[in-house]
């Protein structure tokens, strides 16, 4: 089978049969990591004394490397497996012996399935490529000056196989499955709670802090950028309904997005007939489609205060800028609520009935 080297948590080597090799002191430890990341390609010997020591080699720093790659060659189950010449260093073990190398080559496998409409392929693929992770990549030796930059593409690939198997579970209907894998995704990553927890809360979010929670949302992979403006990803929006009906919230959650639009509609209503016209219309663009649905909600909830505050900012949009098929239906739902609700309410309905026809417009 052939010695194989893990780094994707701790760096380890296992012999031939399994068997687990110990590799005694650190710096041997960060040696034969780096040269394992190397994927049988030479590392010169310089970049070998950067990596290592960093800014501030042994005063001898040539011996000192000859010394390391003595004690690593020694402790090796084969030797030979360490070569080094006047240009460098180089383990030579098969890519697919270094489990770093095999989790790459299985989530671009993974990946590939999954664009080509086979998850069931995907998902068993990407749960092979995920299950080699044993912690944190290089979790003993990143002390090491390389260890950083070295961990953070492997990290930014685990993440990405985590969001594909759960598109792929998506697909397949295993919804339960994909909650199970958030939850344990949110308790390894305690800043995707804490994140969610700040955006969801209802509660206002420090100007200066609302950066750093985004910035921090798509390092995380839970939002994306779309344009201007953020969006949710399709696994992460799956895992936040079914929490918000596991604890009996969605329909609060719902009620307070609606009431937060039709604040904003109003507000901007009558910015839209002024000078600052241009950037109510900006506004109304980036948001529409958030807009539109909290008009919708409004409607099939029957809350007629928040529809009339939302209908008319909207027909003003919808006859300067924007065709949208669904206006219509939308206006004619908001007038049919007039009737069937309390005096006040009503009073709210009649006068965006009166000046909008039954295709939404004046």
């Amino acid at each position: 089978m052939g010695t194989r080297i893990a780094v994707l948590g701790p760096v380890r080597v296992f012999d031939g049969d399994g068997t687990p090799v110990g590799i005694g002191g650190a710096r041997p430890r960060m040696l034969l990591a780096r040269l394992a990341l190397a994927a049988g390609d030479m590392v010169a010997q310089g970049a070998l004394i950067d990596g290592l020591w960093g800014v501030r080699p042994p005063t001898d720093a040539l011996n000192s490397l000859h010394a390391l790659v003595y004690r690593l060659r020694k402790a090796l189950p084969d030797g030979g497996l360490l070569e080094s010449s006047g240009a460098g260093c180089r383990l030579a073990v098969p890519r697919g012996h270094v489990d770093a190398a095999r989790f790459e080559a299985l989530a671009a496998r993974g990946g590939q399935e999954l664009a080509a409409g086979t998850p069931g392929k995907a998902a068993s693929v990407l749960g092979e490529a995920l299950a080699l992770w044993q912690g944190p990549a290089l979790a003993d030796v990143r002390e090491a000056p390389y260890a950083a930059s070295a961990a953070a593409r492997p990290e930014e690939l685990r993440v990405a196989a985590f969001e594909d198997r759960c598109e792929a579970e998506l697909r397949l209907g295993h919804h339960t499955r994909v909650l199970a894998d958030l939850e344990t995704a949110a308790a390894d990553h305690p800043l995707r709670e804490e994140a969610v927890e700040a955006v969801c809360s209802g509660g206002p979010l420090p100007a200066g802090d609302v950066p750093y929670v985004l910035g921090s949302l798509v390092d995380k992979s839970l939002v994306e950028r779309a344009g201007d403006g953020y969006r949710m990803l399709e696994t992460v929006r799956a895992y936040a309904v079914e929490r918000l009906l596991q604890a009996g919230e969605r329909e609060a959650v719902r009620d307070r997005l609606v009431r937060h639009f039709a604040g904003v509609a109003e507000e901007h209503e009558p910015l839209l007939r002024s000078a600052r016209q241009e950037e109510s219309f900006a506004l109304f663009a980036a948001e529409y489609d958030n807009l539109a649905f909290a008009l919708r909600t409004a409607v099939d909830g029957r809350d007629a205060d928040a529809a009339a505050r939302l209908l008319g900012p909207l027909r003003w949009y919808w006859n300067a800028l924007r065709h949208d098929a669904r206006a219509g239906s939308l206006a004619a739902g908001v007038c049919e609520l007039g009737d069937a609700q309390p005096e006040d309410a009503a009073r709210r309905v009649r006068p965006r009935c009166l000046r909008t026809g039954p295709g939404g417009d004046r």
